[in-house]
């Protein structure tokens, strides 16, 4: 093996030609298909990520309305009850109201009808006196008295006491 130096160079320069030009067929071949394919993957990743964080900022949206939602209805709900409760109050006052008007008006009526039957006992009541004192008087005097004398008598003495 007679190996000689300018054999050795043509051969380490065949070498590094060949392997130059291995390079650029790998380079062309290979690295530009894979870099292109990885650019791609990055890119797609990082529209998903844009995606996601859309959907993300659109679920938190939909969230913030809702919650705001359930808070207005909340609200209203209170409100409603609020005034379903003021409202029912009043309707209790004017209840309370109607049921002491109607009972100061039954007291008044049993008033007047305890006066006017106080009064008819009181009248009755002259009058029978006036005669049992008529029929005293008689037989007292043993005489007979009409009886406009003994009511005038008997109202005469009544409006004195």
């Amino acid at each position: 093996m007679d190996f000689s130096i300018p054999e050795l160079a043509v051969d380490i320069l065949l070498n590094l030609l060949n392997i130059g030009i291995l390079f650029v067929i790998v380079k062309l071949l290979v690295y530009k298909p894979v870099k292109k394919f990885l650019s791609d993957r990055n890119q797609k990743i990082k529209n998903e990520i844009e995606e996601a964080r859309k959907l993300q900022d659109s679920a938190n949206e939909t969230l913030s309305k809702k919650n705001e939602l359930i808070e207005e209805g909340r609200a209203k709900g209170e409100a409603a009850a609020s005034e379903m409760y003021k409202k029912a109050q009043e309707k209790s006052d004017a209840i309370i109201k109607k049921a002491k008007s109607d009972a100061e008006k039954i007291i008044a009526k049993a008033n007047a009808e305890a006066d006017t039957r106080k009064q008819e006992i009181i009248k009755s009541s002259r009058n029978e006196i006036a005669d049992l004192s008529i029929e005293i008087a008689e037989k007292i005097l043993e005489r007979e008295v009409s009886k406009e004398d003994n009511r005038r008598i008997a109202d005469e003495f009544f409006n004195e006491v």
